[in-house]
C-alpha cells in the first residue's frame, strides 16, 4: 500500500526565471517533444541512443510543463521501484536535474522515507 498522495508541485527553483520569453518555451517543448518522440524510435537500435535522448525530453518537457511534471509524478507513484533509485541518486547528479527529481517525487519531502 502506498501512502497518501499530496500534491507539492510548487518547487520554487521550478518557476521560470524572469525574461522567458513565450517563443523560448515553445521552442524548448517543440525540442523536448522531438528528444522523446526520436528517442523512443531508436530505443530498439543497438546504439544506446535512445533512453538518454528520451530522459532529456522528458527533462526539458518537465521544466516547462506542470501536466508533464504531473504525469511523470503519477508514473513514479506506479512504479515506486524506480522512484526509489531515482531518489538515491539524486544527491549525484547536477543541481537542476534534483530539483526535477524532487518536484516529481510523489511522495512529500517528509515521508520520503529514505
Amino acid at each position: 500500500m502506498t501512502a497518501p498522495y499530496a500534491p507539492h508541485d510548487p518547487v520554487p527553483d521550478l518557476d521560470p526565471p524572469p525574461g522567458r520569453t513565450p517563443l523560448g518555451r515553445l521552442v524548448r517543448l517543440g525540442l523536448g517533444w522531438m528528444l522523446v518522440i526520436v528517442g523512443a524510435l531508436t530505443v530498439p537500435t543497438p546504439v544506446p541512443v535512445g533512453l538518454p535522448m528520451v530522459a532529456v525530453g522528458l527533462y526539458l518537457l518537465a521544466r516547462e510543463s506542470k501536466t508533464v511534471r504531473r504525469v511523470i509524478r503519477e508514473r513514479r507513484r506506479a512504479l515506486p521501484g524506480f522512484s526509489r533509485r531515482l531518489n538515491r541518486i539524486k544527491h549525484r547528479v547536477p543541481r537542476g536535474v534534483r530539483r526535477m527529481i524532487e518536484a516529481t517525487d510523489p511522495l512529500p519531502q517528509g515521508e520520503a522515507g529514505e
